[in-house]
Parts: structure tokens; C-alpha cells; sequence
């Protein structure tokens, strides 16, 4: 089983260095394929790939033009022979069992398009493993294919099935800091799924000149693509239900309008809601299942308005009966979680 790991490097020579360093603390480096695409850089990103040639099963470097990260991972996507695909930045550092308990999660469910799991907050390049105790945890929770409505759920490590991505066309080049979060949502538009696993599997440096970070370009691409996304996917792409069956989709319309009101996203320190998307969710509920106390309850709490409550009363004195089941989510795995045997805490 070979791993295509995709590295795109503009004038990060000494960065690049540490990471191909790491590369070779994985447990599976016997079977890694190393791409490195040096995007235009002005540094000697070349002698250090040749430094590390003959370390690694197989190791291309190829020179390109300035581009953006998404061409470059791209251009690595189209020469890689792997089953499996992921893109390392030359910043971050990995857990040593991080691609063979990533693999492994996707070995274990074969239907599955990728997976992902914990990163650290790192205050440093390359921090080396065992990291620092002082760094946050990120904790993301198992895949629901409601989690691109609202943030890019895979984090900073995206361990992709190599055909599944090229058959999605790879990312979108055209975007400078969001193309990752962009694949995430056309997966979904897909109905495939993703398996979580509950480890740290990177650290993630927190560069304040990264792309995701040095100006407003992230959040406004992020906007665009969450909005668009949200223009364009169906309550059927996420849960499991009958068009036709006005009760299941009020009640799928419902859980979503909920899951907007608590939303608490992994990196932040504080609940995220949106109240605004929860509140459309709910009236969209409601048109199509006017008398749902539940959807009443979730859009009372959105808008505090005072004629959602008393309707929400209303309808909870009619209730006689608790309603039917929630709707499953479209994209349900064998097993949405996977819990190597043996790992550490972190």
C-alpha cells in the first residue's frame, strides 16, 4: 500500500527540510511516495530534495512557475501512483502513526472518501513529537454530512482515497486559501462520506503570515463557498429521506436548525451558532410541518420573538403522541469513527 504525500514549497527550503525529516519518523515510510512541487520558490528547495532522494521509496521534485497551493497539489495528484493522497504543509509536523492509522481508517471502510481526525495548535514550525503539553487540542467530533454547511470539518490534514479525489477533478485552482474547504463540500454534494479518527494526527502551526491568516482572502473565499454550498445542496444530499414525505423533511429540516443553534466549532474556544441559518431552517420546517413544536422551539430560541413561542405552546398542548424518529443522515459509514488499537493520547 503506497501514500502520495503532496508538498507544495515557495522559499520554505529549511521548513521543507524538517518535514521531509519527519516524513521519515512515520511508521509507514517504507511506502510513502514524496511529491514535492517547488511553486516558484527563490530558495534551494531542489538541494534539499536531493539530500533526501535516496531515503524515501520515491521521491519527486518538480520546479513549476509561482502557483497556487491548490495547482500544486494538483500537479502532485497527477503524477502520484498511490492509493491514498494527502497534502502535508511544510510548517506542520505529523504524529509518527498518523498516515498508518489514517490509512487504516480508510482500509476499514472501503466506501469511505477520506479521512481526517485531531490537530494540536502548534506555536512553532515542525514542533517535534512528543509535542508541548502547552498546545491546544482540537477535538472534532465524527463526520455528519451537515458539517460543511458550517466549517471545514477535515481540518489542516486531508487523507483523501487517491481515486475519489481525482474523480471530484482534484481542488479548485483557482482559490488561494479556501480550495480545501471548497473539495470538502462538493464531496458532500457527492453523498459520499468521511471516517473521523480520535487522535491528534498534526500539528498545525499557526503562522500569522499563512495564507489562512495574513489578510481577508480565507474568509472571503470561505464565505462565498459556504454560501454557495448552502445555495445548492438539498435536505435529501444530507439525510436520508423521502422528497415527497413533508413530515421526515420537516423533521431532517429541524435536526439541521438545531445543529446550527449549538454549533461549536473545533478550533474556537466558544460556541459559533447562527441563529440566522438556524432560524431559516426552522421556517423552512414549519412550511412544510406548520403545527412541529419542535421546529417552533428551535426558531423561538433563534429570534426570541415572542409569536414563534406562543405557536410553539400551542402546539405543544396538541401534542399528544412524541413524534416519529429523526431521519438518519444520508452519508452513514459502517462505522463513523475509528479507534486504532493502539495509540497515544495524543
Amino acid at each position: 500500500m503506497i501514500v502520495s504525500v503532496a508538498i507544495s514549497s515557495f522559499d520554505s527550503a529549511e521548513l521543507l527540510r524538517a518535514c521531509l525529516a519527519g516524513l521519515l519518523n512515520q511508521e509507514t515510510n517504507t511506502s510513502l511516495e514524496v511529491l514535492v512541487i517547488d511553486s516558484g520558490s527563490t530558495q534551494g528547495e531542489r538541494s534539499v530534495c536531493a539530500e533526501y532522494q535516496d531515503r524515501f521509496r520515491s521521491l519527486l521534485y518538480e520546479r513549476t512557475d509561482k502557483e497556487t497551493l491548490y495547482a500544486a497539489w494538483n500537479r502532485a495528484l497527477s503524477k502520484a501512483s498511490g492509493r491514498y493522497f494527502v497534502n502535508v504543509n511544510t510548517d506542520d509536523a505529523l504524529h509518527p502513526q498518523a498516515l498508518a492509522v489514517l490509512a487504516g481508517a480508510l482500509d476499514h471502510d472501503d466506501a469511505a472518501a477520506l479521512a481526517y481526525g485531531d490537530w494540536m495548535w502548534a506555536i512553532v514550525p515542525n514542533a517535534p513529537y512528543p509535542w508541548d503539553p502547552s498546545f491546544r487540542r482540537c477535538v472534532h467530533s465524527e463526520y455528519h454530512p451537515t458539517m460543511p454547511l458550517f466549517y471545514a470539518y477535515a481540518g489542516c490534514l486531508q487523507f483523501w482515497r487517491t481515486d475519489k479525489l481525482r474523480e471530484l477533478g482534484g481542488f479548485n485552482a483557482g482559490y488561494r486559501a479556501a480550495g480545501d474547504y471548497d473539495i470538502l463540500c462538493r464531496m458532500a454534494l457527492r453523498r459520499w462520506h468521511a471516517v473521523y479518527v480520535p487522535m491528534a494526527v498534526s500539528a498545525f502551526y499557526q503562522n500569522p503570515g499563512g495564507l489562512s491568516r495574513s489578510s481577508g482572502t480565507s474568509i472571503k473565499e470561505f464565505t462565498g463557498i459556504r454560501d454557495r454550498f448552502r445555495g445548492e445542496v438539498t435536505i435529501g444530499d444530507l439525510y436520508e429521506v423521502d422528497p415527497g414525505d413533508a413530515a421526515a423533511c420537516a423533521r431532517a429540516w429541524t435536526d439541521l436548525s438545531r445543529r446550527a443553534l449549538a454549533l461549536h466549532i473545533p478550533w474556537s474556544e466558544e460556541a459559533t451558532p447562527e441563529p440566522e441559518f438556524a432560524a431559516e431552517c426552522a421556517r423552512r420546517a414549519l412550511a412544510l410541518n406548520p403545527w412541529s413544536h419542535e421546529a417552533m422551539s428551535v426558531l423561538a430560541a433563534a429570534t426570541g420573538g415572542w409569536r414563534a413561542r406562543v405557536r410553539c405552546a400551542a402546539a405543544r398542548a396538541t401534542a399528544l403522541f412524541a413524534g416519529p424518529p429523526l431521519p438518519p443522515p444520508r452519508a452513514r459509514t459502517p462505522s463513523p469513527v475509528f479507534r486504532p488499537a493502539e495509540q497515544n493520547t495524543l
